[in-house]
């Protein structure tokens, strides 16, 4: 946005001598814009809506005589580069204000972290003593359904030999 105000300040001085009343005015709206963004004033929003003093500039900038050709596309250049800081000002206070209040951010996230919390799986544990007797098994809280799993008595190895030596093959 302050490359296009320069650019618009340059164009202005290129065009002739008769724009110093317009680069004063441009100073002035620049001024009063930086200062309403960088106070540190209370409530408000910093991006004011745009005052009546960019249509004034731009009234001058169409106002002007050109004498060439020269003249005519600084001229134009310079309402097209006035036109998109206009449009640039009034996005900037139109996306000052957030679209979320506050209380309901809160309730929100409240709500989400309360859903997230119900549905967290329980926690499994195993009881001491039954591990000492040699029965320990997983135990679930009561609330959720007890699944099967098999004890470490009830688990059988086969731990029979494998034959490591090929047998011999009979050819017909």
């Amino acid at each position: 946005m302050s490359a296009k105000v320069i650019l618009l300040d340059r164009l202005l001085a290129h065009y002739g001598p008769e724009t110093k009343e317009t680069r004063d005015l441009l100073r002035s709206l620049v001024k009063r814009i930086l200062n309403r963004m960088w106070s540190k004033g209370p409530g408000g929003s910093r991006f004011g809506a745009p005052s009546s003093g960019a249509e004034i500039l731009l009234d001058k900038i169409q106002g002007l005589v050109p004498q060439d050709d020269r003249q005519r596309v600084l001229q134009a250049q310079a309402q097209s580069i006035v036109l998109d800081l206009g449009q640039t000002r009034w996005l900037q206070y139109a996306q000052a204000d957030t679209s979320i209040s506050m209380p309901l951010l809160v309730v929100l996230v409240f709500w989400l972290t309360t859903i997230f919390i119900s549905f967290a799986p329980r926690p499994v544990s195993i009881r001491s003593d039954d591990y000492r007797k040699g029965t320990a098994h997983w135990r679930r809280s009561p609330r959720t359904p007890r699944r099967s799993r098999p004890r470490h008595d009830d688990r059988t190895i086969d731990i029979s030999p494998v034959e490591t030596t090929p047998r011999s093959l009979s050819l017909p």
